[in-house]
């Protein structure tokens, strides 16, 4: 389910690319050809385009970066899972996190490691916002004596759980 759900976040990413990114370098082209057109006739006039389109550039820059690591965070080539996660770890200093993950994990495929990864930082941000708790214990574990190696991730904290429903 989880690889099944990455695909169709990447096809989502793929047309965020065609629709939203490259309508954004279409139109700074267009502006590039009106700045030209400014600058032959008021050089000091074309100086609020170009603050606009460096602007532009900086905030579209930081959206296809946002994109990417969408894709497969640069973290998990790097560091790893395990890695990435101790990395990942240090952005909650007001909860005390262990994380038992072997030095030695495999490298496992990116949709699968993409996936834990996620899950876990999105279980970090859950505790930390609703949980109340003062500590959180990230257990990871690759279990090769099933017939199929199974990855398994589990995430306990101290928080006061979820209230009882009423009847």
């Amino acid at each position: 389910r989880l690889v099944t759900e990455r695909g169709e976040a990447r096809r989502q990413l793929g047309r965020d690319l065609h629709d939203d990114v490259g309508q954004q370098l279409t139109a700074m082209v267009h502006q590039l050809e009106h700045l030209k057109k400014i600058m032959q006739k008021d050089p000091h006039g074309a100086e609020s385009t170009f603050s606009s389109m460096n602007q532009q550039l900086v905030h579209l820059t930081t959206h296809v970066r946002e994109l990417a690591h969408q894709l497969f965070p640069p973290e998990l080539e790097l560091l790893g899972l395990a890695g990435a996660l101790r990395e990942r770890i240090l952005t909650h200093p007001n909860l005390k996190v262990i994380l038992d993950a072997p030095e030695d994990l495999p490298g496992l495929p990116a949709e699968i490691e993409t996936a834990v990864y996620y899950i876990a930082l999105e279980a970090l941000t859950n505790i930390e916002k609703h949980a109340q708790a003062q500590s959180c214990h990230i257990d990871l574990r690759l279990n090769a004596s099933q017939p199929f190696p199974m990855l398994e991730l589990s995430i306990r904290d101290d928080g006061q759980g979820l209230a009882e429903p009423s009847a």
